[in-house]
């Protein structure tokens, strides 16, 4: 009876035993599941840490070329609006000064001394009928004022602040010694052309009065007058610019 209760004994014993050695082996073997899964997961965790810093990396470097190339073209294109403002500009400021040639529509006035007789007509119709600097003078001004963007007598540019004068039977220019134009005159005007002749042919304007003096003047619109550079040095003596 003892040595059954011995052997049921060590039997249950046996099997605590291997249920414990059992639990053990598996406790282990979870455990070292879990621990390198553990690692693995970290490992991950860490490269994808990386992978996240080179990509915010990348995106900064790629946010940093684009504002640069953004800058650029923006300053490349306010240079180039710059520059092309600069040169129109530049061009109106030389249509202005007459150093460049200009083309465009406008009329021609040609005008010319008045028949007369040396030896039959008295000095006033001689002088009444003749074209004086003082008429051309009054011819230019009524010209600007009524529009002429460019202005020239015969083949000489006329600027806004070129007088003429008398040389017998010819013009000359306060501007230039060297030159002299003879008859028949040749007004030449840069503008409308529908405008500026309306203005030179109205009741009152100075054309008007050397027509009933007996001169001969026509007008006439072209769509090709050309305009030559003025020949003048500009040379300023006095005028000098305020650094502001």
């Amino acid at each position: 009876m003892k040595k059954h209760i011995d052997k049921i004994l060590i039997f249950i014993a046996s099997i605590v035993t291997g249920a414990l050695i059992s639990i053990n082996f598996s406790e282990n073997k979870t455990d070292t599941f879990f621990s390198m899964k553990s690692i693995e997961y970290k490992d991950a965790i860490e490269q994808r840490n990386l992978l996240y810093k080179e990509i915010s990396d990348l995106k900064e470097i790629n946010n940093d070329i684009m504002y640069k190339l953004r800058d650029y073209n923006q300053g490349d294109s306010k240079h180039d609006k710059v520059m092309d403002d600069m040169k129109v500009q530049l061009n109106d400021y030389s249509e202005i000064a007459g150093t460049t040639a200009l083309e465009g529509s406008g009329i021609v006035i040609r005008i010319k001394d008045g028949y007369y007789d040396v030896n039959e007509s008295t000095s006033y119709e001689i002088e009444r009928r003749t074209l004086h600097a003082e008429d051309a003078a009054m011819v230019l001004n009524e010209l600007r004022n009524a529009g002429a963007e460019a202005i020239a007598i015969n083949g000489y540019r006329v600027l806004n602040d070129t007088g003429v004068r008398c040389e017998w039977a010819f013009i000359g220019f306060n501007d230039n010694n060297q030159t002299i134009e003879g008859q028949p005159f040749y007004f030449y005007a840069l503008g409308k052309p529908e405008e500026l002749e309306a203005a030179l042919l109205s009741d009152g304007s100075f054309l008007n009065r050397l027509i009933i003096r007996g001169l001969e003047i026509a007008v006439e619109k072209r769509d090709d007058l050309y305009f030559p550079p003025t020949n003048r040095a500009l040379d300023f003596q006095y005028m000098q610019r305020e650094d502001s």
